[in-house]
């Protein structure tokens, strides 16, 4: 079954550049350059490639910002927030 001529058919998808460059934006927006980007992840992982697609569009698009994985119950144990109210992992 040849399915490639129906490429062609398919919208162009440029989700995952989209979504990195809103979080980067954000991030920028924050003012702060020593913060990081957190992803709050699952105790069990189940769609990890999923997450490190991000992870890897994140980097390239901006290799200066850090991006870190904590699981809730490690933000729970770890977690605090400062005189500011924010989060400090």
């Amino acid at each position: 079954m040849d399915l490639y001529d129906k490429l062609s058919n398919l919208p162009e998808n440029n989700f995952l550049s989209e979504f990195g460059k809103s979080f980067l934006e954000a991030w920028k927006m924050y003012g702060d350059c020593q913060a990081v980007i957190l992803m709050v992840v699952e105790d069990v992982i189940y769609n990890i490639c999923d997450q490190r697609q991000h992870e890897f569009k994140f980097r390239e698009l901006n290799p200066q910002v850090k991006f870190i994985r904590r699981t809730l119950t490690e933000i729970y144990k770890t977690g605090k927030l400062n005189e500011k109210k924010e989060l400090v992992v």
